[in-house]
């Protein structure tokens, strides 16, 4: 009867198609063997010839083998083992075609997993789900059943690494590794992923820091040319690294077409003691699992080795996932079962932001994550300015509308700190705490979402792009962000600052600023005869001196002004005077009417010096922003919270108004607010260095504290 079925689905000619008869199935004293033995090969004229068998096959079992050498004494019968899988070790373009395909399948598996799994909901629902969506496949193509079950061992069972389901619930403080393949016509492309439930213990953000470096340092040595071998021991190194001593364990094997119960080819490994040639074509399964006595963890790719090199079969994030939260409420909203938990979670938000980080008006992803994060907790909200987002809470109450504002984009830095969520992106960082404030925003989004009840008025969670220079916060009032907003708050972090300490002075907190740019056009010559020349050079530097006079000599000393030229470019040959320099710099001032003045100053001083240089000056003058000056009921309402959150002794002596500039100043330039510098300095040296260095990092512990202290400026006190 399954003759029939070999017809449909085989490739082979129809007459290379035997059945034999049903009273063979299943029956203890009669075997098929027996039939194939009498029947095919000695009516072939086979009887007496060499036979290869592949002896440890799944298939072909011992009592098989006995009935087939008793049917056929005169064989001489010889062992093969995996002679065929050997053969189509290298896969061919179209059998990689589905190998990617079943690929793509994996990660829908593995979000649909992501997107689903929490505490509390059984373990047969996700693999009912699981199931579902390998099915469906993705993009046209069905899927298969894969020839290995879902293995989702969680807790002590992740200690063993074939465990499958049961109906048990997912519990808090565990963490269950997916070990799961898309299957299409019979092609596997298996991955591994990890999910904690809750904050996990230091032993699995090691445990990832040390697959994540063995992954990377193993697919160094994936290449043709290469020894599997390779693989294994740059694996083993770095665990060792980390002190894990994997015994010589094999950390991957050979996959392709497949029926159950494996999806292994069952030839060479990936194993220290295994010299097998890596060649183009070749794929397999690469898996440095760690697996401890009462916990385990896995972080597995598909791979494939190319002409030069090697690729994954699956593009999903090679990380532990953290489900942060408790449970989900009846409207679908993610509770939490106090505020530390909120405060983990925002941690975990903020090193994923800093991995990613976006320039102003480039944060589409930022934007995106935080929406989700909006949208998972059941906060509605608006867009502004294309990837500004402002979440809205209690807005059916009466009371004052309050804004809390946290900006988002990062800046064109090369990042050189060490941490585990260093920047991915070259010549971008967040050296300014941005994915800090944002991060802060957010645990103070979630934690008024899950007390909107108390709170007496309506409040909105302004996340603002563009504060580096791109004015987003006007873009985003011009936009409409603060319709409706009686009053608005923010904060900066400072490491000049120590923790625990902050300052919200009435009046200028920050300095205004703008820049000066000065083309000086002069006429080149030879450096020996410069009584024909105009020079450019002399000119610049008598004008960056004549500069210095506007603060040291024209401006109070109760006044905090400062004029820098950063720049003279007059580059040439060594023996040419060029024809032009340009001279660059910029400006901060406390108020716009010193702004004006200082403007003004510069210009004059420029084209007086330029004229007794017998040389022309164009000078551009770049109004940035304004100084952040607070309203002083605002910052009393401020320091009152600082007061709450901080402590007596919370008043910094740092001088005010910080030179630096924000533009925050268009919000209180349009409505009241305040805003307040927070200190960072813990005594760690990269919370001691300065914003905008390459070697800064926010301080997590900030975000507790910044956070409460928005949320009480919102009317809700967390005690």
């Amino acid at each position: 009867m399954d003759r029939n079925a070999a017809l449909i689905k085989c490739y082979m000619k129809e007459d290379n198609l035997y059945g034999y008869p049903e009273k063979y199935v299943q029956n203890l004293d009669e075997h098929p063997m027996t039939w194939i033995g009498e029947n095919i090969i000695n009516k072939k004229g086979w009887g007496k010839v060499n036979i290869a068998t592949e002896r440890d096959n799944y298939y072909y079992s011992a009592e098989a083998h006995f009935r087939l050498m008793a049917t056929l004494p005169n064989a001489n019968f010889i062992n093969a083992n995996n002679l065929v899988n050997w053969a189509r070790g290298k896969k061919s373009k179209k059998e990689i075609e589905y190998m990617k395909i079943a690929g793509r399948i994996t990660q829908k598996i593995h979000q649909r997993v992501l997107d689903i799994v929490r505490v509390g909901i059984p373990k047969s629902h996700v693999v009912s789900q699981i199931y579902e969506t390998a099915i469906e496949g993705v993009d046209g193509f069905g899927g298969d059943y894969p020839s290995i079950v879902p293995l989702l061992p969680s807790g002590p069972d992740a200690s063993a690494s074939h465990i499958t389901w049961d109906d048990r619930p997912f519990k808090r403080k565990e963490a269950t590794f997916f070990e799961i393949s898309g299957c299409y016509k019979r092609y596997h492309a298996p991955m591994s992923r990890t999910i904690f439930m809750g904050k996990p213990e230091q032993k699995f953000l090691d445990a990832q820091n040390a697959l994540q470096e063995a992954i990377h340092a193993g697919l160094e040595e994936a290449k043709p040319g290469n020894r599997t071998c390779d693989i294994a021991n740059a694996v083993d190194k770095i665990m060792k690294k980390f002190g894990i001593d994997r015994n010589g364990a094999r950390c991957g094997y050979p996959i392709g077409v497949s029926y159950p119960p494996d999806w292994g080819e069952r030839t060479c490994s990936l194993r220290a003691s295994d010299l097998t040639v890596l060649e183009a074509g070749m794929t397999f399964h690469f898996m440095p699992g760690i697996w401890q006595d009462d916990w385990g963890m896995e972080i597995t790719e598909s791979i494939l080795i190319t002409d030069d090199g090697v690729e994954t079969l699956c593009d999903f994030p090679r990380k532990l996932f953290i489900k942060w939260y408790t449970w989900i409420n009846k409207k679908g909203v993610i509770m939490y079962k106090n505020f530390d938990e909120v405060i983990d979670y925002a941690i975990n938000f903020r090193h994923n932001l800093h991995k990613n980080p976006e320039l102003k008006w480039e944060e589409t992803n930022t934007a995106k994550n935080i929406r989700e994060v909006l949208e998972q907790h059941g906060i509605p909200f608006k867009t502004y300015a294309n990837t500004g987002t402002v979440g809205l809470l209690a807005q059916d109450k009466k009371g004052p509308h309050i804004a809390l504002r946290g900006d988002i984009d990062a800046l064109p830095l090369e990042e050189k700190t060490d941490v585990s969520y260093k920047s991915q992106k070259p010549q971008c960082m967040h050296a300014c705490g941005h994915d800090g404030h944002t991060a802060t925003l957010i645990a103070a989004a979630i934690w008024l979402k899950q007390n909107e009840d108390k709170l007496p008025n309506p409040v909105s969670l302004v996340f603002q792009p563009a504060e580096e220079g791109g004015h987003g916060a006007k873009k985003m009032i011009e936009e409409g962000c603060l319709e409706g907003v009686d009053m608005i708050f923010g904060w900066h972090n400072w490491p000049a600052i120590k923790f625990g300490q902050a300052v919200c002075p009435d009046g200028t907190v920050m300095a205004g600023n703008g820049t000066f740019h000065i083309d000086v056009k002069g006429k080149g010559g030879h450096s020996s005869q410069p009584e024909i020349c105009k020079d450019p050079v002399l000119a610049s530097s008598a004008i960056t001196m004549a500069l210095q006079q506007i603060v040291a000599r024209q401006i109070a000393p109760q006044d905090s002004v400062v004029v820098s030229v950063t720049s003279i470019d007059a580059r040439s040959e060594l023996t040419t005077i060029p024809d032009n320099a340009k001279i660059e710099g910029s400006i901060r001032v406390p108020t716009i009417e010193l702004k004006q003045f200082v403007f003004e100053q510069i210009e004059k001083i420029t084209k007086d010096v330029a004229k007794s240089y017998n040389v022309e000056v164009e000078i551009e003058l770049r109004d940035r922003y304004q100084a952040t000056i607070n309203h002083e009921i605002q910052a009393s309402m401020m320091r009152e919270a600082l007061k709450k959150t901080l402590g007596e002794n919370w008043q910094s002596n740092i001088a005010t108004p910080i030179m630096a500039s924000e533009d925050f100043s268009y919000y209180l330039n349009t409505i009241p607010g305040a805003f307040a510098l927070i200190g960072s300095d813990d005594g760690i040296e990269k919370h001691q260095k300065p914003c905008h260095n390459v070697y800064y990092d926010f301080n997590d512990k900030l975000i507790k504290p910044a956070s409460t202290t928005l949320m009480r400026l919102a009317n809700f006190d967390i005690n």
